[in-house]
């Protein structure tokens, strides 16, 4: 009998495979977990509800008047302001949770384990806080603001992304409340999405039929 063994170093061909799999997963511009990665931590952390139940909270955070810097200094410096978002959005949260951003000026932070709602307001608005501090490009001052929006789930069989989307309303009631403040998803704002989607559909059927 006879053996041929033969030994291939393969350490850059699998480097070159981290290292894309890592731009897949994070956002270039703050160095954040991108969408895709943030939908799989939160998919994660909703896993876990089975075997230790609690719960698992999604603070969707939008800039206030972020176009205001891309429109007067140009894109580099909406990218270096949401980079220093990021920045601020991790200094205030544990170790623990997750902060990513899903893309434009849309960060979202994912927490496990609250018992209280009035634990995630707190982390809201510790948030806020941490993003007030006045941001500098050359001699311009701009204080960043986010509106806030927070949703709640103890079921495990939750879609990450109805956590999302529920955050998000929550995000937009905030946003038409005034700005720079924060709201809690419940029933009554898909309520209110569906009627005005009702309403929409009942003026275009009559501005059709004249």
């Amino acid at each position: 009998q006879e053996l041929i063994v033969q030994f291939e170093d393969i350490t850059t061909l699998k480097t070159a495979e981290a290292a894309l799999t890592e731009r897949a997963l994070t956002d270039p511009v703050t160095g954040l977990p991108n969408r895709y990665a943030v939908t799989d931590r939160l998919a994660m952390a909703l896993t876990r509800l089975v075997r230790r139940p609690g719960t698992v909270c999604v603070l969707f955070c939008d800039l206030d008047q972020f176009k205001q810097v891309n429109d007067a200094f140009g894109h580099e410096a909406g990218d270096e302001l949401l980079a220093a978002v990021g920045e601020r959005l991790v200094a205030a949260v544990w170790p623990e949770d997750s902060v990513g951003r899903l893309g434009g000026d849309e960060f979202v932070v994912v927490c496990e384990g609250f018992d209280d709602p009035r634990e995630a307001a707190a982390l809201a608005a510790r948030l806020q806080d941490g993003l007030r501090a006045p941001w500098w490009y050359a001699e311009h001052r701009f204080v960043p603001a986010a509106s806030i929006g927070i949703a709640f789930t103890s079921d495990p069989a939750t879609a990450p992304g109805d956590l999302l989307r529920q955050a998000d309303l929550a995000m937009y009631r905030a946003k038409d409340s005034g700005r720079d403040r924060v709201e809690v998803y419940d029933r009554s704002l898909d309520d209110e999405l569906a009627a005005a989607m009702e309403m929409q559909e009942r003026l275009r059927a009559a501005l059709a039929g004249d």
